[in-house]
């Protein structure tokens, strides 16, 4: 069998067209577009990891913002019952000390009460004892006992110390206000002459004098002259008698307070 060149160099001729011609018209085009669709792929595939990155940081972010208002929820939380508390300790000590007010003013009022009431009744058994003590001495002496009063005074005028005979004149000197004589009775014009009679003699003057009854002494006499004053009453004797029976009462009421 002969080998016919011409057919076999036209054959491989046309074999390298063929395989140009594949290469230049299909195989080039075949890998442009399978490059082209590569990068297209690895495109989407970057851009697909980008938005999931993307969508990782959001939802870190999501969990971070959650997260965090879920602590200033419970802050707020915190804070709202922290005020409510604090409101409410603010009510109930008001409240208290309304009550605490409220139990020192009954208490004020009930001592305040307690306390006129032993006045009332210490200056009750003060006049009675009064009134027995002067028609005691009525009976047994010679004289009243305004006479007998006034005969006390004088004796203590006399024995005066001399520093409250000092005062006496200093306050007459320093004053152009009458003597004021002050009696718990009616002093008859002899009584007022022997009282004037012995304070001018110690102030080795003739003052002027100013008699008159006061209802605030419970008895007795009371001189006084610019701020200096120089008394005798009964009630200076009767003050231990009002202090026991002041106590005496003061025990039983809160005896009886404690039963309640």
């Amino acid at each position: 069998m002969q080998i016919d060149w011409f057919t076999v160099i036209a054959q491989i001729i046309n074999f390298f067209i063929l395989v140009w011609l594949l290469k230049r018209y299909l195989y080039q085009p075949i890998l442009g577009a399978i490059d082209a669709r590569e990068k297209k792929i690895n495109g989407q595939i970057q851009d697909a990891e980008g938005k999931r990155e993307d969508a990782q940081r959001e939802k870190a972010l999501y969990i971070e913002k959650n997260k965090l208002f879920d602590e200033q929820k419970q802050q707020h939380l915190n804070d709202l019952l922290d005020e409510i508390k604090a409101e409410r300790k603010k009510r109930l000590d008001a409240v208290a000390g309304e009550a605490e007010m409220l139990r020192a003013e009954h208490k004020h009022a009930l001592l305040t009460k307690q306390n006129d009431m032993l006045k009332e009744i210490a200056q009750k058994t003060q006049r009675e004892v009064l009134q027995i003590s002067r028609k005691t001495l009525k009976d047994l002496a010679t004289v009243s006992l305004d006479e007998q009063m006034i005969a006390v005074f004088l004796k203590k005028l006399r024995t005066v110390q001399p520093e409250e005979k000092l005062q006496l004149i200093q306050a007459y000197q320093s004053a152009a206000n009458p003597v004021r004589v002050q009696t718990a009775f009616n002093l008859d014009s002899d009584l007022q002459n022997e009282i004037k009679s012995e304070v001018d003699k110690i102030l080795g003057a003739s003052a002027e004098y100013l008699f008159r009854v006061s209802s605030q002494l419970t008895n007795g006499i009371e001189l006084s002259l610019n701020g200096y004053k120089f008394s005798w009453t009964v009630s200076a004797y009767l003050d231990e008698l009002q202090q026991e029976v002041s106590e005496t009462i003061k025990q039983t009421s809160d005896a009886v307070a404690q039963q309640k």
